[in-house]
């Protein structure tokens, strides 16, 4: 009888336990984001000082937040170099036009191999998740017609300020 009464007492704390923990278990919070990084990083290259230029643009989005990066520097001059937290709206609308021109599918690329004197090469970058997309470009490329889309991505983060 005595084991029957401490068996039951044993299933009650068992149990009383058991809902213990799961009621106050920790819970995912869903409010994580994944982040993103989508960056243009464009320069003169190697010219007289007074022709020089860089420019660097980055949407962001952390774990907890959303952010526009710039930095741009002409003549020698640094002109901004400012990150701001944005909303949520204007995140997304940028990022879903950079999607829409498939900004996320072209592949990875190495540097090109031939190195032009006075020329830099510019990139693109684009990273969410697993995803992947990079590609480099020449300002004299921008004139192209069949480099329309790399185009309006370009235009699309060069718009960006904070």
């Amino acid at each position: 009888m005595k084991n029957i009464v401490l068996l039951k007492r044993l299933a009650i704390v068992t149990l009383l336990l058991f809902a213990t923990t799961m009621f106050t278990a920790p819970k995912k919070n869903k409010n994580v984001l994944t982040p993103v990084s989508i960056s243009l990083l464009e320069s003169s290259g190697a010219v007289a000082p007074e022709f020089r230029y860089a420019l660097e643009v980055r949407l962001e989005r952390t774990s907890s937040s959303y952010f526009i990066f710039r930095k741009e520097v002409r003549d020698g001059k640094q002109i901004i170099n400012r990150k701001k937290r944005i909303s949520e709206s204007k995140f997304k609308k940028t990022y879903s036009e950079l999607r829409a021109l498939g900004a996320d599918k072209f592949q990875k690329t190495s540097l090109p191999d031939e190195k032009l004197l006075g020329v830099s090469y510019n990139e693109f970058q684009f990273k969410s998740g697993p995803t992947e997309s990079h590609f480099y470009y020449l300002n004299k490329e921008l004139e192209k017609k069949n480099f329309k889309t790399k185009r309006d991505i370009i235009q699309i983060m060069k718009r960006l300020h904070p």
